[in-house]
């Protein structure tokens, strides 16, 4: 399991789901899984009421169980490998460049519940804050951005000993 992207908080209960539902044991487990289990079902194919029973009983969330069960087949694979690569500025190398209100071109390589986390071209990665992707309220990051979208923002905090910055998508010449 080390070799994919299955959060180790449910390995457990992944190792359960193959054995019961599926007759795999721990030891005998092979990776990558063959697309079809030896139940004979597809893995990517199974009925959305099983789904949901599996996500009961093994208390994994329904789109987790369906990312295990997908990962099960294609371990260590990062889709973010897969992204294009944006324009970032040449005179933004370091953190210590930046300064409030600077514009720069990003892609979004995380999308959380309270933000988007966007590569600038720096080490770490900067936050845009849900409060500041757009002109209204949004409730839910996933309904504006998406990994892999190229944006445009703007440098509205550093922190450089933390090595954070907040970052805006907000439209500036929309009215508030």
């Amino acid at each position: 399991m080390d070799e994919t992207g299955i959060h180790p908080e449910i390995h457990k209960q992944v190792y359960a789901l193959l054995e019961s539902e599926m007759g795999i044991k721990k030891k005998d487990l092979k990776l990558p899984m063959t697309p079809v289990a030896s139940t004979g079902q597809a893995l990517n194919k199974y009925p959305e009421n099983k789904l949901i029973e599996w996500s009961e009983k093994y208390k994994i969330g329904l789109e987790t169980l369906r990312d295990v069960l997908a990962e099960l087949q294609r371990p260590g694979l990062d889709p973010r490998d897969e992204l294009e690569a944006p324009c970032f500025s040449s005179t933004i190398l370091d953190i210590k460049d930046l300064q409030i209100g600077t514009k720069l071109d990003g892609i979004v390589r995380n999308v959380t519940d309270f933000g988007a986390f966007v590569d600038i071209g720096l080490h770490s990665d900067g936050l845009v804050h849900k409060s500041q992707m757009a002109n209204y309220f949004v409730a839910n990051p996933v309904d504006v951005v998406k990994v892999g979208q190229q944006v445009k923002v703007k440098v509205i905090a550093i922190d450089i000993e933390r090595e954070k910055v907040s970052l805006s998508m907000k439209d500036d010449s929309a009215p508030q």
